[in-house]
């Protein structure tokens, strides 16, 4: 206890943050203090302000002033306000007290309290003036007592109307729907003035509702109000001193009306839609809040709520199956309630429009490093619905996947994709966009490396002036960027203007680094600059050109031949070559070259270019049939010059003129051939023959170097076809073949017919003498002897008796029988 400060422990073993102290003493003033404990100890304490035990409730406060609202010679009317504070508790009654205005003594009034707020005092003293007050009593007790009230002399007085409004009815009453309305106003005057209560409006009356006066109290109740009743009230007061009336407005609150038609449905797609209605007539007197949207599947018949919480007089309702047929009908809804609905009529969910199609000619018309511009074209058709953008998609060449390369919709037809890995490869596709939808995608375009952009070209040179020409020179941008350099444009720029002028309208009429500006003006003053442009870039212009003066100036043509073209160039086919000629003149000279007098036009094999001042002509992969004169003419309005460079080629030979078979026999051929008729500008030097049987692919060689143009195959097989090759070879190479007819491996003459049969001559004991007569065909070559056989009467195995050469005659002696 404060008055005692002596700590006394409460408990030592308190686990939380808080406790509960019992066992004070109620009225006593104590000081708590608490301190934390561990193992090691006991902390120092923190300690709370002084409190005094006591109870939670008090008693009533004080209540204002009572008013005396009745007044005469004998009594009073005294009525008061319960105080503000009632201490915690319900106000259990009141004690009014009274005293004469020059006295100090209170008389009680009620001996007990008194749960009204309004006395009637009584057996006053005429002419005698009184003061009041009040105290307001609860389970604790007796409150302080009120100020005393004006004082008042106890007579019948003659007073004008008065007319004391409650604070609630100076304002606007509002009552929701179905509640009573309660008017009430204090009113005063003397004698008693006539009460009346009127409702603003055509006829001044109410005509519903109970109009009651209670001494002072003036009330006018109407029962289940609606929102008829809303409007202005009048209270008029009337007696012999006067009139006074007032006015209450009131507003009777309640749910909205419908909302108004027509109920739209626009917007229709397959799976949404949008609707619109007007507000209701009547908004219950409270603003609408919101409307309910529900939605009826008529293929089901039920109704289900879409959306809650439309603040707006439309709404786009979502999720509506595709094809199905549906109503619609909307509720306006105030803090007291929701309106009846108001329906639609049916719709069918579904676009009255397609996707686009798909866009056209996609392209990429400028590459960066890390950053590529597409272009495309618009779609042949919308779809029915605007194109509200474009989607762009991009693909790595060694991926399968398709990346968004934009996030929201591209108004434009052109899209700068950034965010790329330099030195890959990419392609892009598009897709249009409407309300329907995405278009299928556009074509993809070709694989484009993410490179730093093209160089400026070189500086350009005036190499030649007319009246109105200028001729230019320049060189090729060092980086082309990764992508296939298309041409140039030009631009040109009349001194001292700053404004230059393209000089071609598209990049093919400028393939390589030179140019002739035409449309000059004479004598004027120019500068030109080059920009490069590429399959997918276009480069920054290139340094301005020197100031050039445009008028015409006249040097004959002039031709220089470097040494080397001077003397015969001698080259070996399959090589490339190049005719070079210095070529001077103004105006710059037409050059036309020409071989052995007919002029030479650019081909296969031949490409003729003029760069500046050097004019060439370069041959690729030469042969045999370019050698000659080629002859440069220079020509200009000052007169002409021609120079001459004679090329020869060197090649290998062509096939020998003809081929053929000299003899053929059965193990041997005789082979003869012509030399060929071209022998490539050198010597031959030797032939190569090969043979083959015509049943197998292969060549199997015979000689390769014979030196005439004959040869012995030998090493046949007889009966056997065979192909026989020929090839010309000098020091530049082996020349094309010329091949024989296939021929068979055989004699050129037939074994002779049989002998005529054999006659005996002469017989002994062991020998038979034999005679016949020659063959009557000897098959085409002299006979050169005969084979005698002979055999046994009772074998089939004939035995020969001689040799053919040894045997030359008609006749012979068979021995050894």
């Amino acid at each position: 206890e404060s008055k005692r400060m002596v700590w006394s422990t409460y408990s030592s073993s308190v686990l939380t943050d808080y406790a509960k102290v019992t066992r004070l003493i109620e009225g006593n003033e104590y000081i708590f203090r608490v301190r934390a404990e561990n193992k090691m100890g006991t902390g120092p304490p923190t300690e709370t302000h002084p409190i005094i035990a006591k109870t939670k409730y008090d008693r009533p406060g004080r209540p204002d002033p009572p008013d005396v609202t009745r007044v005469s010679k004998e009594e009073m009317t005294v009525v008061w306000n319960p105080p503000e504070y009632d201490g915690g508790k319900s106000i259990t009654g009141y004690i009014l007290e009274k005293k004469e205005k020059r006295s100090l003594r209170w008389v009680p009034v009620t001996k007990t309290p008194i749960p009204e707020r309004r006395k009637k005092v009584t057996n006053l003293f005429p002419g005698h003036e009184y003061q009041f007050r009040v105290s307001a009593e609860n389970e604790v007790g007796l409150g302080e007592p009120s100020l005393p009230s004006r004082p008042v002399i106890a007579k019948d007085p003659i007073e004008p109307p008065e007319i004391e409004l409650d604070a609630s009815m100076r304002k606007l009453v509002t009552v929701r729907a179905g509640c009573p309305i309660r008017l009430f106003a204090i009113v005063r005057g003397r004698p008693a003035p006539k009460v009346t209560w009127r409702r603003m409006g055509v006829d001044n009356v109410i005509r519903k509702g109970q109009v009651d006066l209670v001494d002072t109290m003036a009330f006018c109740v109407i029962p289940d109000s609606t929102r008829d009743d809303s409007g202005k009230y009048s209270l008029t007061l009337v007696n012999a001193a006067g009139e006074k009336a007032v006015f209450v407005n009131v507003r009777v609150l309640d749910k909205p009306g419908p909302p108004q038609p027509p109920f739209d449905i626009s917007e229709i797609d397959a799976d949404a839609c949008t609707l619109s209605w007007h507000i209701p007539l009547e908004d219950g007197g409270s603003n609408i809040t919101n409307y309910v949207v529900e939605k009826c599947d008529v293929s089901r018949g039920d109704w289900v709520t879409a959306l809650s919480s439309v603040t707006k007089t439309s709404c786009r309702i979502g999720k509506l199956i595709p094809g199905e047929e549906y109503m619609f009908r909307v509720r306006a809804e105030n803090r007291f309630g929701i309106s009846e609905p108001l329906a639609s009529g049916k719709m069918i969910a579904r676009y009255p429009f397609d996707v686009p199609s798909e866009p056209k000619n996609a392209r990429i018309t400028k590459v960066n490093k890390d950053c590529i511009f597409v272009a495309w074209d618009k779609p042949d058709s919308d779809g029915g619905s605007p194109i509200t953008g474009y989607l762009i998609e991009r693909k790595e060449r060694n991926s399968l996947l398709w990346v968004k390369a934009n996030d929201t919709a591209v108004r434009s037809t052109e899209y700068p994709c950034v965010g790329l890995i330099e030195g890959l490869e990419y392609t892009f596709r598009i897709y249009a966009l409407n309300r329907a939808g995405a278009s299928k995608p556009s074509k993809p375009t070709e694989f484009v490396t993410a490179r730093a952009p093209v160089d400026p070209p070189g500086k350009p040179e005036v190499i030649d002036v007319t009246k109105s020409t200028a001729s230019l020179v320049w060189t090729r941008p060092k980086h082309d960027g990764g992508s296939k350099l298309i041409g140039y444009f030009v631009e040109a720029c009349k001194l001292p203007g700053d404004k230059w002028e393209r000089c071609n309208t598209t990049p093919y009429q400028i393939p390589l680094e030179e140019y002739t500006v035409t449309g000059l003006e004479e004598n004027a003053q120019y500068q030109f600059r080059a920009i490069a442009k590429t399959a997918v870039n276009i480069s920054r212009p290139s340094e301005p050109s020197d100031p050039v003066t445009i008028h015409p100036e006249n040097v004959p043509p002039r031709i220089e031949l470097d040494l080397s073209m001077q003397s015969q160039l001698t080259v070996k086919a399959g090589t490339n070559v190049r005719l070079e000629a210095n070529v001077y003149g103004k105006p710059m000279p037409a050059i036309t070259w020409k071989k052995e007098g007919e002029v030479l036009k650019p081909s296969e094999g031949v490409k003729i270019t003029t760069q500046r001042n050097l004019a060439t002509v370069e041959l690729f992969s030469v042969n045999r049939k370019q050698t000659g004169d080629y002859t440069i003419t220079a020509e200009n309005a000052s007169g002409s010059k021609s120079a001459t460079i004679r090329l020869k080629v060197l090649d290998k030979p062509g096939p020998p003129a003809s081929v053929k078979i000299k003899h053929m026999y059965a193990d041997r051929a005789m082979l003869s051939w012509e030399p060929p008729l071209e022998d490539g500008g050198s010597e031959i030097t030797n032939y190569i023959v090969d043979k083959r049987e015509t049943s197998r692919p292969n060549w199997a060689q015979v000689s390769a170097n014979v030196p005439i143009t004959s040869c012995t195959v030998e090493r046949l097989i007889e009966g056997h076809e065979y192909q026989f090759r020929i090839c010309a070879e000098n020091k530049y190479g082996v020349g094309d073949p010329i091949l024989t007819e296939p021929a068979v491996a055989k004699n050129p003459y037939d074994p002779p017919g049989p002998p005529a049969f054999p006659k005996v001559v002469d017989t002994t004991r062991n020998s038979i003498s034999l005679s016949w007569s020659k063959p009557a065909y000897d098959g085409g070559s002299p006979i050169i002897g005969y084979l005698v056989e002979s055999k046994r009467a009772d074998t089939d195995n004939w035995v020969r008796c001689n040799l053919p050469k040894n045997l030359q005659a008609t006749q012979f002696v068979v021995t050894g029988l």
